[in-house]
């Protein structure tokens, strides 16, 4: 028959231990006094089965004495009586595979993959669900873990963009925000704070954008150098939004200046950052469009390509054809511009991107209006239309950023 006794013993001679120095070090319970010492033959009692350990506190200290897993006799590893932890290896481990699923998924968006990573983000919410319901609360207070899901909530984010969810998505970066507010991380706070600065000038609210965005930046000083990268490449965007030639150049040539910091692998990048020289250059593509200065856009292509070919940058070679196709319009290069798009489109159809879908249309919408007689344009339209199922409407509906 089962007694605590047997796990005792086990243990005890682990340790090399007589029953005289177990004895001597037994933890006694509160209600004999506390302290330590027993009789040795209380030891033997306990190894035969002839008497229990009832209080719940001295068997944890048993336990911590002989370096008895917990789970051996039965208990928790979280005692809820004083709110601790005894050891979190099992789920600190847990958690570090789930850090490691979302680099993957960020791998994944990066090679265009958005389906998979969609998938991936699915069962991973899943599991993170269940995994709140069962973690002890000291556990959901480390930093790690709180860190863990901050990151959670902005892959989520980024991916609801990608399929058009864009409340979805700030709702997500809100919630991230508040966990970085929690933690105070620099780090942490910029990246929170970018993304809910990139959302609003996706919303076309340029003031509240670039106040969110210059926060960022702000905090970005105080963490490690690529987070200065990332948060200046965006900043830029939202400058040349508001027309600011000065600024937009000056943001992304910071960016350009300290993007050495970037790490090419995902998988290896020690700051989570995610970001590439490639996307630099695609803010600043995007910039000089928004500046109306197509010219500049055009000029910087063969850079472009030269750096997304390095990094093997598919989602982001992907939407410059976007970039090319805008600049062509403005310079009213009517079968360049249809060239680009169409390209466009294909890459859009490949990745399974809503969001890129639309502006794929959006840009189309803007060729009829100007263009709408010209065969090569009619000719455009019944191929997106083909493509779409046959819908009668392309909506236009949401301001056009990058990539």
């Amino acid at each position: 028959m089962y007694h605590y006794g047997i796990i005792i013993r086990e243990y005890r001679e682990r340790a090399g231990m007589t029953q005289a120095q177990l004895a001597a070090r037994w933890p006694k319970s509160e209600r004999f006094g506390g302290g330590e010492g027993v009789s040795w033959k209380y030891i033997q009692d306990i190894e035969h089965g002839r008497k229990r350990i009832d209080d719940q506190e001295t068997l944890r200290k048993v336990c911590s004495l002989l370096h008895i897993p917990l789970w051996r006799v039965g208990l928790s590893e979280y005692d809820p009586f004083t709110d601790t932890l005894t050891s979190s290896q099992c789920c600190m481990q847990v958690v570090d595979l789930m850090e490691l699923t979302l680099r993957q998924a960020w791998t994944m968006r990066k090679s265009s993959l958005l389906g998979p990573a969609r998938g991936v983000m699915t069962r991973l919410g899943t599991l993170w669900a269940s995994f709140l319901a069962s973690t002890p609360p000291a556990l959901q207070k480390e930093v790690s873990f709180q860190r863990l899901q901050a990151n959670y909530h902005c892959l989520q984010g980024v991916l609801a963009v990608d399929a058009m969810q864009y409340h979805k998505a700030i709702t997500h970066y809100y919630d991230m925000y508040q966990i970085a507010q929690h933690l105070q991380e620099p780090a942490l706070l910029a990246h929170a704070l970018m993304n809910i600065g990139v959302e609003y000038d996706r919303q076309g609210q340029t003031l509240q954008s670039i106040q969110y965005l210059e926060q960022a930046r702000d905090w970005s000083f105080e963490a490690p150098k690529a987070w200065r990268v990332l948060v200046h490449a965006y900043l830029s965007r939202a400058y040349a939004r508001s027309g600011d030639l000065r600024r937009f150049l000056q943001a992304n040539d910071m960016a350009l200046r300290w993007s050495h910091c970037l790490y090419s692998d995902y998988i290896d990048d020690p700051d989570g950052v995610y970001y590439s020289t490639g996307n630099i250059l695609a803010e600043r593509s995007a910039g000089y469009l928004l500046l109306d200065q197509p010219h500049s856009t055009l000029a910087l292509r063969k850079d472009v390509i030269t750096v997304l070919q390095q990094g093997q940058e598919s989602r982001v070679a992907a939407w410059m054809s976007l970039d090319w196709a805008q600049a062509y319009l403005l310079l009213g290069e009517v079968e360049a511009c249809v060239s680009e798009l169409r390209q466009f489109h294909r890459d859009a159809l490949r990745m399974g991107s809503a969001h890129a879908l639309q502006q794929a249309r959006s840009v189309l919408a803007s060729l009829e209006r100007n263009y709408g007689d010209a065969r090569v344009v009619k000719a455009l339209r019944e191929e997106l239309l083909e493509d779409a199922g046959g819908a009668s409407e392309m909506p236009s509906n949401c301001s056009s950023t990058s990539h």
